[in-house]
């Protein structure tokens, strides 16, 4: 009971602590502000202002509708975020449901090839496949290792000839030489 009385004082606003205009959504009306500003102020609703008071009344209510703005702005903007957010968390959450499904069903094909393979295909040809395979392993990275140490040795080969062909230029001349030589 006593939480519902709570509940209904503060959807009013009628809790003297608690302006009227924070309950509600939307900004709040010129009189919400008024009566909210006098309240802290110390002015009573009847009250006449005089003076520095009506000015320090004005400086109340633009100051507390610039924070209602404010706090508007950051509620629109984390509202915003949190939506870019989910909106991303869902897009990687199906993409990863993609590629699960995709990366399941490859693995049920394998392992369908590999049972099927291992039902059908006796022991010595299961051997003899693997050491073909192998010694093709094999022979493709001696090939690879060749070639790049033929492209090293040519390399060299270019540099060499053409810092002996450019020994009798003149120092100042020398880099340019071996350059030219080179782009031949």
């Amino acid at each position: 009971m006593k939480r519902l009385l709570a509940i209904s004082l503060l959807g009013f606003g009628l809790l003297p602590s608690i302006p009227v205009f924070v309950t509600s959504a939307a900004i709040p009306s010129q009189t919400a502000l008024t009566r909210h500003c006098r309240a802290v102020i110390g002015y009573g609703p009847t009250d006449p202002l005089v003076g520095s008071a009506v000015f320090e009344l004005r400086r109340c209510i633009n100051l507390t509708k610039k924070k209602f703005e404010q706090f508007e702005d950051v509620d629109r903007i984390q509202q915003r975020a949190d939506q870019q957010f989910w909106r991303r968390y869902e897009y990687g959450q199906n993409i990863l449901r993609e590629s699960q499904r995709s990366l399941d069903k490859r693995m049920e094909n394998q392992e369908q090839i590999r049972t099927t393979y291992y039902k059908n295909t006796p022991v010595q040809k299961r051997e003899e496949d693997l050491s073909t395979h192998r010694r093709s392993r094999r022979t493709i990275v001696r090939e690879r290792e060749q070639q790049l140490l033929r492209e090293r040795r040519s390399e060299r080969d270019k540099w060499t000839k053409a810092i002996r062909s450019c020994t009798y230029y003149p120092s100042a001349e020398r880099e340019s030489c071996v350059q030219y030589m080179l782009t031949q």
